[in-house]
């Protein structure tokens, strides 16, 4: 039996779309090669480390600063203000120092009182330095102006200004003398009244007065009751006291137990033998 000529176009057709349907199957196309590479990629980025996808360029890097607490701040105020008051306070004690040269008695005398509180230690370093040394210019009285030192080292009272005043009270200027006496008697140091109480007692005239002034009317009470005890002790008589302070002297013995300013009363040992 012979088959039609169409039909065999028809078998020949249905074997030719097989073939091209199996090599399709077979040979992929580009399309599904594009997209199988594109889940490869996204597989290998979420299978890589976290850490090379955050981390930034070596050079995009900053460094962090932090911020200063409230506590820092308010340090870092207070300890700038006390640098500005420390400047000022500097400032204020050098000019001060400055009139310490100033010839006009008050304005010296209100800078003494002034470094007395702000920076004793310095007061005493330049009045010791005017005292032994006397005036930068020709034109001031030496005496004076070093009288005036040993004046501002009494109020000063410090331990370095003993030492000045002693120095001066051993020199040769009887006015210099005579203020250092009462610049040692005015610091109320037990020190310079025991050098002054000696003093009184010593052989010199001149200054055993100034000694027995200084105690009798620049020195406090317990100045006063040395110089009532270096009496009844013997350490100085009648004659050595100078006239204006023999009523000072009085005082201090009646409160030492020598009544009456003649001195004569048997209660006071000491004025009795005289």
């Amino acid at each position: 039996m012979r088959i039609r000529p169409d039909h065999a176009r028809l078998s020949w057709v249905l074997a030719a779309l097989f073939v091209v349907g199996v090599l399709l199957a077979l040979w992929p196309h580009d399309g599904v090669r594009e997209t199988e590479a594109i889940g490869e990629v996204a597989i290998a980025e979420r299978s890589a480390p976290r850490a090379e996808k955050i981390e930034p360029a070596a050079s995009e890097v900053r460094p962090v600063v932090p911020m200063p607490g409230a506590s820092a701040r308010r340090d870092v105020a207070e300890e700038s203000m006390d640098s500005e008051a420390h400047a000022q306070e500097e400032a204020v004690v050098d000019m001060l120092v400055e009139a310490l040269e100033d010839p006009d008695p008050r304005t010296f005398a209100d800078a003494v009182d002034a470094l007395s509180r702000l920076d004793p230690e310095r007061l005493e370093s330049v009045l010791g330095l005017q005292l032994e040394e006397g005036p930068l210019d020709d034109d001031s009285d030496e005496s004076e102006f070093r009288s005036r030192a040993a004046w501002g080292l009494g109020v000063a009272g410090g331990q370095g200004g003993v030492d000045f005043l002693i120095r001066a009270f051993e020199g040769s200027d009887p006015a210099v003398q005579e203020a250092a006496a009462n610049g040692l008697a005015q610091t109320g140091d037990e020190r310079a009244r025991e050098f002054l109480v000696e003093a009184a007692g010593g052989s010199d005239p001149e200054r055993k007065s100034k000694a027995i002034s200084a105690l009798a009317f620049e020195g406090d009470e317990e100045a006063r009751s040395v110089l009532a005890e270096a009496y009844e002790r013997g350490l100085i008589a009648l004659d050595d006291v100078p006239d204006d302070a023999l009523e000072e002297l009085s005082i201090a013995l009646e409160g030492a137990g020598c009544l009456g300013p003649d001195w004569v009363y048997p209660s006071c040992s000491r004025a009795s033998r005289e």
